[in-house]
């Protein structure tokens, strides 16, 4: 028996592209991930589907096993982690860790469950159909995966048999460090008790605006970690920059920290404005309009190229293509004009624009839009692709 599964991919521009099939309803973007040249963040990438197939496929196995096998459960939740590294002078996923947590209501089902979970991992087609190292749920990978058959009653709620680790209070289960989108960033915030929501950015962008009854702790500045003492590591902590990329390393360091539960927000408080939720100002702090948009088509309406450059300070690759941008706005300058934009000094401006991550480049002729670019690039492709 052979069964045929057909999948297309189409280019829309830069590294993004979507991904579909003739016999299912939902299309996927997909693109290179970020810690590439030119890679987009808060997109699929081939190598997350890939983690993802394997992940998936676990679950779908386990659910037939555990039919056939009578197996009463109460949930299934499954975390993965591949590793991608050069083996051999080529990039390969040489290993993937599978971290599944099934939820039982009868403590006799535990043995069960454990077989089940094994029978799982040897008969899963994808698992079987790669050349990846897929750790297995026996005794002799207790060291590199987190298996937990979990108790869930009236009685015993919260405590988890763990076989390959020392026992924990509470549901361990749980992702310490985990990005989510605004919308669910929104609700977790006004559902969680206790929470610690963290501004990490500076405190001339905190006073221009923040969500309300957050702290600021900069994670540029030389305290950081003082401040970061301050909370609570039992306590969950909901932490958040201008873009995502500040909060995504200050969330790392608070799980190196042995916090419990940190939430980053992915896209930062830009992606907060641009789905218009509040945030609180300091009344003593003088509001920056920054240029309008009719300045800003005034700007690009010249018979030269203009490049457009929006950054901040902050931002880090931002820094990395100044001096490329400025070296090429200098080698054209009888044809071409740098604009720089300060994402936070013209925070209006780049609502109207529909622009919520840093960096993007942009460039006009006669006020008309010839091309665009997301994240970091280099000269050379700058070039090829813009024809400059």
């Amino acid at each position: 028996m052979e069964h045929v599964y057909e999948v297309s991919v189409n280019w829309q521009a830069d590294r993004k592209g979507v991904m579909g099939s003739p016999v299912l309803n939902t299309k996927i973007e997909v693109a290179t991930p970020p810690q590439f040249p030119k890679g987009m963040e808060g997109i699929w990438s081939p190598e997350h589907l890939f983690v993802a197939a394997i992940n998936s496929c676990l679950m779908t196995t386990f659910l037939s096993i555990a039919e056939n096998s009578k197996l009463e459960f109460v949930s299934f939740d499954s975390k993965s982690v591949g590793k991608l590294e050069m083996v051999d002078g080529k990039y390969m996923m040489s290993e993937v860790t599978l971290m599944p947590i099934v939820t039982i209501s009868d403590e006799q089902q535990k043995e069960r469950a454990e077989r089940v979970l094994q029978k799982s991992e040897a008969n899963c087609l994808i698992s079987n159909s790669v050349k990846s190292t897929i750790h297995e749920f026996n005794k002799t990978k207790l060291k590199s995966i987190r298996k937990k058959i979990i108790l869930a009653s009236l009685l015993i709620v919260g405590i988890s048999i763990t076989s390959c680790q020392s026992q924990t209070k509470g549901n361990s289960s749980k992702q310490i460090n985990t990005t989510i989108p605004v919308d669910e960033f929104d609700k977790k915030l006004s559902e969680t008790k206790d929470v610690q929501l963290v501004d990490v950015r500076t405190l001339e962008e905190y006073q221009e605006g923040h969500l309300k009854n957050a702290l600021n702790y900069n994670i540029n500045g030389s305290d950081f970690e003082n401040q970061l003492s301050k909370l609570d590591k039992t306590k969950p902590v909901m932490v958040y920059c201008l873009g995502g990329g500040r909060s995504a390393e200050a969330a790392e360091i608070m799980e190196k920290k042995g916090f419990t539960e940190v939430y980053n927000m992915q896209g930062g408080i830009m992606k907060w404005n641009a789905a218009n939720k509040p945030t609180d100002k300091n009344s003593a702090s003088p509001v920056k309009k920054g240029m309008s948009l009719a300045d800003f088509n005034k700007q690009i309406a010249s018979d030269k190229y203009v490049l457009v450059d929006y950054n901040a300070k902050w931002c880090k690759p931002c820094k990395k293509i100044v001096p490329m941008l400025e070296g090429l706005a200098e080698k054209k300058k009888g044809k071409l004009i740098l604009l720089k934009v300060d994402a936070d000094e013209n925070k209006d401006l780049l609502k109207e624009k529909a622009i919520d991550a840093i960096p993007v480049i942009e460039l006009y002729k006669g006020g008309k839009l010839v091309w665009k670019h997301s994240g970091e690039i280099d000269e050379a492709i700058l070039l090829k692709e813009t024809k400059l």
